[in-house]
């Protein structure tokens, strides 16, 4: 599954998707991503691959689309998640998500 968010929701979409496989995101999976995203570049084809959870686990690479707000997205994922990451998907493109504190 090939897609976009916008910049901001990077890391809430990728907070559902460890809520969909029992999964919590720590403040070191949060470093991790956003010093991982600094280096990314679509149009070079740099990604940052980083798998979510264990059995079943969800492979996503994301990469930043230089001079935009975008994130692109390749997911890999069981089946029975794919539904409920496109939903996730597509609210990241539409709104400006940000988690409580």
């Amino acid at each position: 599954m090939n897609n976009w968010v916008l910049d901001k929701n990077a890391l809430p979409l990728l907070m559902v998707i460890a809520h969909l496989v029992n999964y919590e995101l720590d403040h070191w999976d949060h470093d991790a991503l956003e010093h991982g995203l600094e280096a990314t570049d679509a149009e070079a084809e740099q990604w940052l691959h980083y798998p979510i959870g264990r059995a079943p686990t969800v492979d996503v690479r994301l990469a930043r689309d230089p001079g935009t707000a975008v994130i692109h997205v390749s997911i890999d994922a069981p089946a029975e998640l794919r539904d409920r990451i496109a939903l996730a998907i597509q609210i990241g493109q539409q709104f400006e998500l940000t988690p409580r504190s």
